[in-house]
């Protein structure tokens, strides 16, 4: 494929769908009986997590330039995720202290939770304190501070290694996790779910290896087709286990995986080779560059808006509509020039062959 620092406009406009798939799932006992067939798809919508974990992998190779340094990348990943985890942290505690919702994780938390530690400690007050979301930011401080080695080793062992020792992590990990009783931590637990980002790395350098006539190897019509088939597939496989699947993240997770693999790699392809399309739309890219924004403060205004929400169920459109308007003053008046601001000249970190090689 092209040079990493080629702008992927289509997966960009994808993080809002995923976001939204998040927001959609925390807004959902509010709104709809758990019954509604219809809807039960909603259950899932935490596998846009899974979604934000490969693609993260993948950006961060396909991005890369021979030119880095270790204190560029950790300095630009600081300006990217942890400015936006101080505001909305700051905001939910306040709003905490004030009596107007409810959060999780006792004072000490404060410090663990500011430092992207929480997820760390075997304790959901504590992973999901303060802003509950911020979890998943753990993670991804985790997986940053491994980048750069894991880069060396995909290198040296080649994308197909990497991509089977991600999903045979993941494997392992879930199956031990279920003998071990504890399923539920292991779906917030940084070490195990990095092979969710190893896969998404794995992805990024076969991109940048592949050949033209291999970038479209997968049409995006049918990667989106597999995204159904799956949602399909894991709905049967709930229905036919008695509910197992709806109580194991993990395991949902799996099934959903290959085809949010086809997805990245299809419509990366797609943005490599400069195509137009819904996704390519500007109201789409924009609403993709507030994705994050969205995802840190849906939690916060729905909470916010629950005694409303909770008396009539109709108000969480309003409330989502509300966090979707909140998410761009975020992004346009404090995310954006804050990240900017942080990240001076900094250029990206690991070195990596040239596209095609």
């Amino acid at each position: 494929m092209s040079r990493g620092s080629q702008h992927l406009r289509s997966l960009t406009s994808l993080r809002f769908i995923a976001a939204f798939l998040v927001v959609a799932h925390h807004a959902d006992p509010m709104v709809y009986p758990p019954s509604l067939q219809p809807l039960a798809v909603l259950r899932y919508g935490y596998l846009g997590v899974t979604f934000f974990f490969v693609l993260s992998g993948f950006v961060l190779v396909w991005s890369a330039r021979d030119d880095d340094t270790a204190r560029g990348f950790y300095r630009r990943r600081f300006a990217r995720v942890w400015p936006l985890h101080a505001l909305t942290f700051c905001l939910a505690a306040g709003l905490a202290a004030a009596g107007l919702v409810d959060v999780y994780g006792p004072a000490w938390a404060a410090p663990i939770n500011l430092a992207l530690l929480q997820a760390w400690v075997p304790d959901s007050e504590v992973i999901l304190s303060f802003n509950d979301v911020s979890w998943s930011l753990s993670a991804e401080a985790f997986f940053y501070a491994v980048f750069p080695v894991l880069v060396i080793l995909g290198r040296r062992r080649g994308w197909p290694v990497m991509l089977v020792a991600g999903v045979i992590w993941l494997v392992v990990g879930g199956v031990l996790a279920q003998a071990l009783g504890s399923p539920g931590y292991v779906s917030t637990f940084p070490a195990y779910r990095v092979g969710e980002f190893v896969v998404g790395m794995a992805l990024g350098l076969a991109a940048r290896r592949a050949t033209p006539a291999r970038q479209a190897l997968v049409p995006t019509s049918l990667a989106s087709a597999s995204v159904a088939v799956s949602f399909v597939a894991l709905l049967a496989f709930n229905r036919f286990s008695g509910g197992w699947f709806a109580d194991h993240a993990w395991a949902a997770t799996l099934v959903m995986l290959p085809s949010v693999a086809l997805v990245v790699m299809a419509f990366a392809a797609r943005d490599a080779a400069g195509r137009e399309g819904l996704l390519t739309h500007p109201v789409m890219v924009r609403l993709g560059l507030w994705s994050f924004a969205l995802y840190m403060v849906h939690n916060i205004v729905l909470r916010l808006a629950r005694p409303w929400t909770s008396e009539h169920g109709w108000t969480v459109f309003i409330a989502i509509a509300v966090a979707v308007a909140l998410s761009g003053l975020l992004y346009e008046a404090f995310e954006r020039p804050v990240e900017k601001r942080l990240r001076g000249r900094a250029r990206p970190a690991v070195q990596l062959e040239p596209a095609g090689k």
